[in-house]
This record gives C-alpha cells, structure tokens and sequence, in this order.
C-alpha cells in the first residue's frame, strides 16, 4: 500500500500531546536511555515503501542509524539504508557503499556516529550486526513492524541493546529490549504534521495514481499497435495501409533525441544553466567581497579615529 508511510505517521503522532508519553513496554534492561526523532520513522517507513513498490512485494530492509551518545544517553536523529549482497546464498551488507555514506554524514554532521542499525523484519541478523560492532561496540537494534494488527494502539517498534555474555570462553550476543521515548524539535513538528495533514487529504496519493493509470493506459495501447504490427510483419495479420500510415505518422511525431536540432537545443539549454549557475556564484561572490571591503575600511577608520585622538 503506498500510503502506509502515512498511515503510520497517523498513527503514531495523532493525538500530538501523547507524543513524547510513547515508548515501549518495559523490558529486562531500563539502565540505557533511548530518544528516538520522527525523521528516523520518517526514513525507515519511506524505505520500506519505496523497496515495496518497486519489487511490488513486501521485503524486509536495513539501514543504519546515526546521532549522539553520552554515557548511557542515545539520542537516535537520523539514518540511511544499507544494500544488502547476495554471497553465494549468504546474505552480507555492501561495506563500500557503508563506509562512503557514513564519510557524507559526517561531512554535513561531524557529531553523528553510528548508534546502531534498523530492519523491518522479525529475523535479528547477527552477522550484520557484527558488521556494525566494528563502527560501535555495542549497537541498537530498531525493528519496525510493517504489518500491524488494526487494533494495535502503540508504536510497532521495539529498540533492544547488545548483551554479550561469555560462554565457555567464546562470546554469545543477545538483544535485550530497552525502553525508548520520542524526542521531537519544533522544526520536526512542523513537518510531520504537514506530512500526515497531506496524508488526511490524499494530496499525494491522488495525483500518484493519475499518473500510474495514464501510464498504464499508455502502455496497453503501445502494446496493441506493437503486437498489430508483429503480426503484419509475420503474415498473421493482414496489413492496412491506411492504419500503417497512421502509425507511421504518429511515430514521426516523436522527437528524435539523436538529430542535430536536438542536440543543438540541449547543449543550449545546458549552456544556459551553467551559465545562471556561474552569475549566481559570481554574485555570491561580489556580495562577500563587498561585505569584506565594508570591514576593511570600517576597521580602517576607526584606527585612523583612534590616532587622531
């Protein structure tokens, strides 16, 4: 369903004042304190959806989840998905893709580190979260339940830590539920509740489906004139001339992206939009330059006023 993302922001901050009272049911371990922020359900909802519609089946996926942590504090406020590799059977995350989008997250948020990792799926991966231990020794683990009962009236996410105990000399990894809270800003409050107002009114669903019927509209008829003219060339069909001029007609009415108008239309377009993008960073530019010319002569004269005096 593609406004399940929605439907679970519906039902996860409405009614707005029980927001911050949610968290799960109390588990062996309350020792870690857990802030979860809405853009994280956000992610793993769109996530999901997006993996959903387009292999038009329910999968399970995983991703990472940055913020902060002080002592025994995690505060969890954003996160990215992880690819997972086929091995000869053996499931295992793309630790190239890994390493190169945690590098961008840290160029825009030098304070995020990796906290732990998320899935949609009932199965707790070891292996993957012994990938993730590299990053922190001991990682969260976030499981979001895509497929909630109807009359389920709490969060369908469960939050547990790393419980290591040491058996025979070997250690054994287990998960131990911890309670967590939503944490949210007032910027993030504003989105969410633009997000499932939107979701109230189908804003966004509706023009969705517009556009997947005309789609599809367009494609069984490109089919038909296909299969029509398949069948002419092979002699099941027999050829109208009147009908092959039309479709002859309208294919020519199609623009032709390998002529020399077209290119010559598109390298001028493309021209044009560098060259708004070099005036806009020369304006930049000339803006800053005057605002440290301004400084100079600014400073300039008040030292010049100081020997005077």
């Amino acid at each position: 369903d593609l406004s399940y993302s929605f439907c679970t922001l519906l039902h996860i901050f409405y009614p707005h004042h029980k927001m911050a009272d949610q968290s799960t049911e109390k588990g062996p371990s309350a020792g870690i304190d857990v802030q979860l922020h809405p853009l994280v359900i956000l992610n793993i909802s769109d996530h999901w959806t997006r993996t959903m519609v387009s292999k038009n089946e329910s999968q399970r996926v995983v991703g990472v989840l940055l913020g902060t942590q002080t002592g025994r504090k995690v505060e969890v406020h954003t996160s990215f998905e992880l690819i997972i590799l086929d091995d000869n059977g053996v499931e295992t995350l793309d630790a190239t893709y890994l390493e190169d989008k945690k590098g961008h997250y840290n160029a825009v948020f030098p304070t995020y580190e990796l906290v732990g990792w998320y899935t949609t799926g009932v199965e707790k991966q070891i292996s993957f979260h012994k990938v993730l231990m590299r990053y922190n020794e001991s990682p969260l683990l976030l499981q979001m339940d895509m497929t909630p009962p109807e009359d389920c009236r709490t969060l369908p996410i469960s939050i547990f830590e790393t419980v290591v105990q040491v058996v025979g000399d070997v250690p054994k990894y287990s998960f131990s539920q911890v309670n967590y809270m939503i944490e949210s800003e007032e910027s993030e409050r504003i989105s969410v509740d633009s997000v499932t107002h939107g979701a109230g009114t189908n804003s966004i669903v509706t023009p969705l489906k517009t556009y997947r019927n005309a789609l599809q509209t367009l494609q069984e008829r490109i089919s038909v004139v296909r299969d029509y003219l398949k069948g002419v060339k092979e002699g099941s069909h027999p050829g109208d001339h009147a009908i092959l001029r039309d479709i002859s007609a309208l294919c020519h009415k199609l623009p032709t992206q390998g002529s020399e108008a077209f290119k010559k239309s598109y390298n001028q377009e493309y021209s044009d939009t560098l060259l708004i993008t070099y005036l806009g960073a020369l304006t930049r530019t000339c803006c800053s330059l005057s605002d440290l010319v301004e400084r100079h002569t600014a400073t300039y004269e008040r030292k010049l006023t100081r020997r005077t005096w």
